[in-house]
């Protein structure tokens, strides 16, 4: 639902700073999907599945990673930029449409579940400072006490992570999930 907000300020962005309102906010709605998309798929398929189904999702992803840019090029060329994120907003509406289509009545894997809000404060913790210290690391030396700092507060609390989703009888990130190779070797990918 994010993205498609971002999508639709983008669409109807009248200067530079809506624009990058919406970037952000799609940003965001990514940055949650996307870490979720190997841990549906594992949970959805039986695991003699998985491998086709890891293989096509990695598949659409490279399909996507080559192809979009030539269809992006072509409708901001040939009709407007704006026309791109009216494409996403149908895509997506579609896809929310096939998830609700596609999840049968009696799936009650998703009942009596509650959101690891420790978790979920533990990973802006770890993710913030490094992507802080990445960013800025350029240019502020990557041996100035700042970025240093801001990679030990990222490691610290990639352990502090670790201890919480271990912890969670639901975790925002289920750490058994990695003792699948292929499943590690998607992540990593």
């Amino acid at each position: 639902v994010l993205f498609i907000v971002g999508a639709i300020l983008c669409a109807l962005s009248t200067n530079g700073d809506w624009m990058i309102t919406g970037r952000f906010i799609q940003g965001m709605g990514a940055a949650i999907v996307a870490p979720c998309t190997l841990a549906i798929l594992k949970s959805s398929f039986p695991p003699e599945k998985q491998t086709f189904a890891i293989s096509t999702w990695a598949a659409s992803l490279g399909l996507g990673f080559a192809s979009g840019p030539i269809i992006g090029g072509a409708l901001a060329y040939g009709i407007s930029w704006r026309w791109l994120f009216c494409l996403n907003i149908l895509l997506l509406v579609i896809s929310i449409f096939f998830m609700f289509i596609c999840r049968t009545k009696n799936d009650s894997s998703f009942e009596d579940k509650t959101i690891d809000w420790l978790g979920f404060i533990a990973i802006l913790l770890r993710i913030i400072p490094l992507v802080l210290a990445l960013v800025e690391g350029g240019s502020w030396g990557w041996s100035n006490l700042w970025t240093i700092a801001l990679f030990i507060w990222g490691g610290v609390f990639f352990v502090i992570l670790l201890a919480v989703e271990y912890s969670q009888k639901n975790p925002l990130i289920n750490l058994s999930f990695f003792k699948n190779s292929q499943f590690t070797i998607g992540c990593v990918g």
